[in-house]
């Protein structure tokens, strides 16, 4: 079982037991309150017996508060509807808010793997392809050089220069091959 799973157990059986042990507190409203009066004549209250000093304890008075009661008018309009809404939200509401607030967060949290992994992706094609164009352009480099180096060798023969047509048309290919290079080197410029 691994942490998530233990963590959602968790979380489904905290108001369970948060619901137990409130069930087993006094309740508030039935709480005592007690007033005592320091050498000072200073005036305290406290809802914990054992926080009065002793020297004082003789003449603490314990005052009742009645429970508090629900409002006997409704509460009016959207705001009003929003705090009896909040008011009647237990803890178990709140722990379902707080699952779904995880299990959002989780779903956020693979979307951002996923699109890390898209753009990891399309820089790794980018990077193949620009490495497949700076492989064109170093083959194309390669064709121009035996071409001039078939160049220079009808232009040194004397016998093969009368081979005009031939030179003509080399540096014509040569030509193109520039362009195709200038055309490639250019996209890489781009992309830069």
């Amino acid at each position: 079982m691994n942490n998530m799973e233990k963590l959602k157990k968790m979380l489904i059986l905290f108001p369970v037991f948060l619901f137990c042990l409130l069930s087993f507190l006094p309740t508030f409203a039935d709480a005592d309150t007690f007033k005592y009066i320091d050498k000072n004549g200073t005036i305290h209250f406290t809802d914990r017996y054992e926080s009065i000093p002793q020297e004082y304890r003789n003449q603490v008075q314990v005052i009742k508060e009645p429970a508090p009661q629900a409002p006997s008018q409704p509460v009016e309009g959207v705001e009003g509807q929003r705090k009896g809404a909040a008011a009647a939200e237990g803890p178990a509401q709140k722990e379902m808010k707080e699952i779904e607030e995880l299990k959002k967060k989780e779903v956020e949290l693979k979307a951002a793997r996923e699109k890390e992994a898209k753009e990891r992706e399309a820089q790794e094609r980018k990077l193949r392809a620009r490495q497949e164009k700076e492989r064109q352009i170093e083959e194309l480099r390669r064709q121009i050089e035996a071409k001039q180096a078939e160049q220079r060798t009808l232009y040194s023969n004397p016998l093969l220069v009368r081979d005009r047509n031939r030179f003509i048309i080399l540096n014509q290919e040569i030509n193109e091959l520039y362009q195709q290079v200038q055309t490639l080197q250019s996209q890489l410029d781009a992309e830069e």
